[in-house]
């Protein structure tokens, strides 16, 4: 008996290899198995769609990354550029920023995918680099979009004309190439992330390529030969020959079959695919013929829209240019221009993709904005709007925490105001919105700034009959806190002398001066502050903010009617006005008792520019700038002593009745804009007040906004608008009842900024060493592969599947918690199988969910995975502790 050695040393290969395979199946996968296996790779990275995390996304790549590093076997599988952020960590696309403000060329730097460097033959061997230029007209707006019958909305909005592209990509050619040649003909090469080959029917006016294309060569000895075209498996075969033309039979995986005859340098669709013929030839009853067969023809004719499909449908939105030649004989670069397709369809919103329409493989990915209109974390609401005829409120919370609903004009005739409306509370006392000015019991001060700004109530003021000063009591109370009694704080002013003292709120002194006999009425008393910010007798702090809990810094407006020799009650000059900036102070110089060519006056100084004002003649006037705002002031004439000074409107207008204004933080324009919303004059029954107009610092405008669109009347209802500005604040203006229009203003936490990312789309490229990322809306793409899932079941649907799969929302918060047990500072790495996550996920395979309590942790989630001590098995719940 002759042994085969070869063959026993197979089967006992093979038993050996068998008896490893149950010993690594009794043992737990750690990562990066089953992701990565034998440098093979079966894995996709999903994360979430609903307002998705920027750090969430950052961990989905860090995983990406890592296990593209590990795949060394070369092989067809469907891959992803690491997304390419359009922004920066330091510089964002903010609201009227463009698309390219941040990023305005992409090259394989970026997507080493879809921009790698590729090679073709024919005529020539060249290599060919690709670019994609990102277009300067699409722009971050607030308007109707994509139609005027939409209600305004954040989004970015793009162009129907060429000119005005959204991107163009280049693929420029080491050397010219002829597609007309017969060397170049049936040769496949890739273009932004797509194969194609060259169709044996390009001419010299198209160039006509096949998508994802096979070549095969088939003759009557060997007539059939199996193709896989997009996935599909599909078998061609020659069913007859003659020197112009072949007879091909194409049979899909269902078994059905379709045949055509089809000239050379010809093509047809046949059972669904496109087959060219490139040569046909019958010699002594041999039958040949060298076949492409594609998914999809596309034809690209210079200075044209792209077409495709044996119809020619041509694709909207499309241009190319063939450059140095206008016909497919020596290229030296392919030049295409994407744009809108449709006048309907020309905005890009958060949460949606712009998938190229020619190559289909790349996309520009609007994950969403980092804070969102309806983000009630992350956004604060103010309301101003009127209370029956006569009065009008603003609801805000203040820095503290506190939600307050306060009543800051009131209407009222003879009361000196053009239209007759005072700064003041429900029952008219005054609201003091200066340094030194007289205020008397029950009414409001406006004390400090931004983060110690404070209104107070002016709650006591008794001064006994004895000269000993310390029977009196001064007492101010905080119209905002309560202490643990329920109670509104109480500031007790130190008295050090008859009539004068100290007091402290919010952790400054004020000085204060009282005044009113004891036998005085104590509504008849009075109370002066001198501010500490002021500098000197001199100095005096007009129209102090109050920070919101968000950080807007608050405040009210009125004209102020100053006598500048006797500013504070004491007959001190007036010599230095200073106004809050959004930052502190910026301070104007005031002269008074000049002696003018024809009078008396005072000299005002905005930064460097002084200009001289005549009392004697009223209306005389000096305006500069603060900040983004204008200020103006006014000589009362007749050579009084006395000036008002107006906030000037970005229109230019002169605002004469009072207002509510905030300045927003700093932008990045470093600038700390503003929003004034001021009253409208109504003073009877049927005419009560209300907002007049909302504007804006940025933007020279009122509530129909500007050169810029920003503002824009709903479709839904004529009757209200709704503006945005640079800062993402967005401003409702309910003009409902015609008679008392109301606003809602949403502030934003931080500055509002687009996400947008440059990425492969989902099932598109091929390429090995490359993991797929892909949202959460797109995971039936990769359902059949291993799956990591980042981030929580707050915002990533496929997360919540695996930790809640009866829930029919969103589950946050307290809901995570008892679903999970995972708390603040923790996370979770559960494995369970991909079925039970997708439907129609693989039984054989896993989902990982990688998530923390907040997307911090979700990072240290991750961290762990990759330390591979966590098993990656279904069935397998790690939850990592409290970091630090």
């Amino acid at each position: 008996m002759k042994f085969n050695f070869r063959k026993i040393a197979s089967v006992l290969a093979s038993a050996a290899m068998l008896g490893s395979t149950i010993g690594v199946a009794a043992a737990a996968n750690m990562y990066p198995a089953p992701f990565v296996v034998g440098g093979t790779g079966d894995v996709a990275i999903v994360y979430g769609s609903a307002t998705p995390d920027s750090q969430d996304l950052a961990s989905a790549t860090v995983l990406s990354t890592d296990l593209a590093s590990k795949i060394t076997v070369v092989e067809s599988t469907t891959a992803s550029d690491t997304a390419t952020p359009l922004f920066t960590s330091s510089t964002k696309i903010y609201v009227n920023d463009t698309l390219n403000s941040v990023k305005s060329v992409l090259t394989k730097s970026e997507l080493p995918v879809t921009l790698a460097k590729e090679t073709i033959s024919g005529n020539a061997e060249a290599t060919i680099t690709q670019t994609m230029d990102i277009g300067s007209n699409p722009r971050l707006i607030y308007a109707r979009q994509p139609t005027s019958s939409d209600d305004p909305v954040l989004g970015i909005g793009t162009s129907t004309t060429r000119g005005n592209y959204i991107y163009n990509v280049t693929a420029s050619f080491s050397k010219t190439m002829n597609f007309t040649h017969v060397d170049t003909k049936g040769q496949s090469f890739k273009m932004f992330g797509q194969k194609f080959t060259v169709s044996s029917s390009t001419d010299a006016t198209n160039l006509v390529l096949l998508k994802s294309a096979e070549k095969v060569d088939l003759t009557n000895d060997n007539p059939t030969k199996d193709v896989t075209v997009d996935g599909k498996k599909y078998t061609v075969e020659l069913v007859s020959a003659s020197d112009t033309s072949a007879t091909i039979k194409i049979t899909n995986e269902a078994g059905t079959s379709e045949t055509k005859e089809i000239s050379e340098a010809a093509s047809k669709k046949v059972n669904g695919l496109t087959i060219a013929v490139d040569t046909a030839d019958e010699t002594n009853l041999k039958l040949s013929a060298s076949v492409i067969a594609g998914a999809q023809k596309v034809t690209i004719t210079d200075a044209s829209s792209i077409t495709t499909g044996d119809e020619s449908t041509v694709v909207d939105g499309t241009y190319v240019d063939f450059v140095s030649t206008t016909n497919p004989h020596n290229i030296s670069q392919l030049r295409f221009s994407v744009y809108a397709a449709s006048s309907d369809k020309d905005s890009i919103f958060p949460g949606k993709a712009f998938v190229d329409p020619v190559f289909g493989s790349f996309k520009i990915d609007f994950t969403g904005l980092n804070i969102a209109e309806s983000d009630a974390d992350k956004r604060e609401t103010l309301t101003i709007r009127n209370s029956g005829n006569d009065k009008m409120t603003l609801k805000f919370t203040e820095a503290r925490g506190t939600e307050k609903e306060l009543t800051w004009a009131f209407n009222t005739t003879g009361a000196g105001n053009p239209s007759g409306i005072l700064l003041a509370d429900g029952d008219g006392r005054n609201i003091t919105i200066r340094e030194g000015a007289q205020t008397f019991r029950s009414e409001q001060i406006v004390v400090g700034n931004q983060e110690e700004g404070r209104l107070v109530k002016v709650s006591t003021i008794s001064n006994s009959s004895s000269t000993d000063y310390n029977q009196d009591k001064v007492e101010f109370t905080d119209v905002f806190l309560k202490d643990d009694d329920d109670k509104y704080v109480t500031y007790t002013t130190s008295l050090t002398s008859e009539g004068a003292g100290t007091v402290t709120i919010g952790g400054k002194s004020y000085t204060v001066t009282y005044s009113g006999t004891s036998d005085a009425s104590e509504e008849s008393r009075s109370v002066r502050l001198n501010y500490p910010d002021s500098s000197g007798a001199g100095s005096m702090v007009v129209y102090p903010t109050i920070q919101t809990s968000k950080g807007a810094r608050l405040w009210f407006y009125k004209p102020l009617n100053i006598s500048y020799t006797n500013w504070d009650g004491t007959s001190n000059n007036l010599t230095q006005v200073r106004f809050p900036d959004g930052d502190g102070y910026t301070d104007v110089t005031f002269a008074s008792d000049l002696v003018l060519a024809n009078g008396y006056g005072f000299n005002v100084t905005f930064g460097t520019t002084t200009t001289s004002v005549n009392a004697s003649i009223a209306g005389s006037s000096a305006s500069g700038s603060i900040g983004r705002l204008t200020y103006n002031f006014t000589s009362e004439g007749l050579g009084a002593n006395r000036t008002t000074i107006y906030l000037v409107a970005p229109t230019g207008a002169i605002i004469k009745d009072p207002a509510v204004a905030f300045f927003e933080e700093k932008d990045d324009n470093s600038n700390y804009e503003a929003t004034i919303v001021d009253l409208e004059a109504g003073t009877t029954s049927d005419d009560g007040i209300g907002v007049n107009n909302v504007y804006r610092s940025w933007l020279a405008s009122t509530n129909t906004g500007g050169t810029d669109n920003f503002a824009d009347t709903l479709a839904s209802s004529s009757q209200k608008t709704k503006i945005s500005d640079l800062w993402g604040t967005i401003t409702l203006k309910d003009g409902t009842d015609n008679d008392q229009a109301w606003v809602s203003i949403s502030y934003p936490d931080e500055q509002v900024y687009a996400k947008i990312y440059a990425d492969v789309a989902a099932g598109s490229a091929t390429s090995s060493g490359v993991v797929q990322v892909v949202k959460d809306t797109e995971v039936d793409s990769v359902k059949t592969k291993n799956l990591i899932v980042v981030g929580g079941s707050c915002i990533n649907t496929v997360a919540r599947m695996i930790v809640s799969a009866t829930a029919t929302g969103a589950v946050c918060g307290e809901d995570w918690t008892a679903a999970t047990t995972v708390g603040a500072g923790q996370y979770l790495i559960q494995v369970v199988k991909a079925s039970e996550a997708v439907t129609g996920g693989s039984e054989s395979k896993v989902a990982v969910l990688v998530a923390g309590y907040e997307a911090a942790e979700t990072a240290n989630a991750v961290t762990k995975l990759k330390e591979g001590t966590v098993a990656t098995d279904a069935g397998t719940k790690y939850i990592g502790p409290q970091v630090g």
